[in-house]
């Protein structure tokens, strides 16, 4: 029987349990706990005990999840998937979800997982898009991913509202010498490769189409070759038939004894 009971018991809607303790479906009582998280990880950060103060940090996220804006009440309509809470509830929860979000991300930069903290950056501007914190930060992680343009347009944003913001008027400044530095890498790069396509192009031989075409032989050059080489062949003939006969004389055999 009590192996039954331990099989069929189910965390009720308003007692749901989690790594860190016992999650209450009172706003309230949530709230409390995830600004006590926070503080925590506050403290540990402030230490350089960053992997401490991320777990402080991540396990906020599991307070103040599963609430929406309506009528401030502990009980779940059936079928419902969140607890409605007050507009003044939704508000601090809305703020411990970035925080959530943007501690994580610079405990995870001090780390070097640029990649996630930018991540983590992403997640709080798509609930606060004009947060600075985040829109800093993530500025941040793009210029260390080599990412400058995105760089640029999240510290434009910061600059936008706090023109004075000495950490973004740094980091901008840092921003462009990397835009310098590589510029002038792209253009040795291309430098080198149209030096190497113009060797390339010198060393190759013609081919034939290139090669150059003889000329026509002009209509008037060829008949005169003709005639030319129709005056050859006259006295070609003319030197096989030997020379001319002269006048017939008479014949005065020598050799021959006539009998008297």
């Amino acid at each position: 029987q009590e192996q039954h009971q331990h099989i069929t018991e189910r965390p009720s809607t308003h007692d749901v349990r989690g790594g860190a303790g016992v999650m209450s479906a009172d706003p309230g009582k949530n709230i409390a706990k995830a600004l006590e998280l926070k503080e925590q990880g506050n403290e540990a950060f402030k230490q350089g005990d960053y992997r401490k103060a991320m777990k402080a940090y991540h396990e906020i996220f599991m307070y103040v999840h599963g609430f929406s804006e309506g009528a401030a009440s502990s009980n779940v309509m059936p079928g419902g998937t969140t607890v409605p809470v007050s507009a003044e509830q939704m508000t601090q929860i809305r703020e411990l979800k970035i925080a959530h979000h943007s501690n994580l991300a610079i405990c995870l930069l001090k780390v070097g997982n640029v990649e996630k903290a930018r991540d983590n950056c992403t997640k709080a501007l798509a609930i606060d898009p004009s947060n600075i914190k985040c829109l800093f930060r993530r500025g941040k992680c793009y210029s260390h991913l080599g990412a400058l343009d995105e760089a640029k347009t999240d510290l434009d944003q910061v600059l936008a509202q706090q023109p004075d913001n000495r950490d973004a008027l740094r980091e901008m400044q840092t921003l462009r010498s990397r835009f310098a530095s590589h510029k002038k890498k792209e253009q040795k790069r291309f430098a080198g490769f149209f030096e190497k396509l113009n060797k390339e192009e010198d060393a190759e031989p013609a081919t034939i189409e290139d090669a150059a075409v003889p000329p026509p032989v002009p209509v008037i050059a060829s008949a005169a070759l003709q005639v030319s080489c129709a005056a050859t062949s006259d006295q070609d003939e003319d030197s096989d038939i030997g020379e001319a006969l002269s006048e017939p004389q008479p014949f005065e055999p020598t050799d021959v004894s006539i009998a008297k």
